[in-house]
């Protein structure tokens, strides 16, 4: 795994644009939090190809980027399951996540048999279709973001060294 770095990705497009500071956040903690148990940075998709800082890259060039980061530079593929800010408690129990917005990067991994974890918001539901992914190695139920950062560091140094 030499060269090789966890590739960290969440689903943000559709998300409330007022949303993206804390939820980009959190996303930054779980980076950081990789960064110090494996001492590189994993990759970050939205700080390589973010749409609104990176405007001059078009559809072609980001699918090229993420997809040789994650067939030829990844040690481990994190998806961090986020819960979307519009659904109050009640909806999150009748709703599972309608799409994890990395669908892309997990059939890459996959296809590479890359080890993949997901980090997933205790009292959601998974639905079937990414839960029988092959190469799902982990479900990580996390409560909080302080529960999540604890759980993605004790995982992250088995597929990282």
């Amino acid at each position: 795994m030499i060269g090789k770095v966890p590739y960290l990705c969440a689903g943000l497009t559709g998300l409330p644009r007022k949303d993206h500071p804390r939820i980009k956040g959190f996303y930054a903690k779980i980076a950081d939090a990789c960064q110090e148990k494996t001492g590189v940075r994993p990759y970050v998709p939205h700080e390589h190809s973010d749409p609104v800082l990176n405007k001059d890259l078009t559809p072609p060039q980001v699918y090229n980027l993420d997809e040789n980061q994650v067939q030829n530079k990844t040690s481990v593929l994190i998806v961090v399951f986020i819960p979307d800010p519009r659904q109050d408690d009640e909806e999150i129990e009748r709703y599972p996540f309608g799409s994890c917005g990395v669908g892309m990067e997990i059939q890459m991994a996959r296809e590479k048999r890359v080890p993949i974890i997901f980090l997933f918001p205790i009292g959601h539901i998974l639905s079937r279709l990414p839960g029988g992914v092959p190469g799902l190695e982990k479900i990580l139920y996390y409560e909080n973001q302080d529960h999540a950062l604890q759980m993605i560091k004790e995982a992250v140094t088995a597929y990282h060294s």
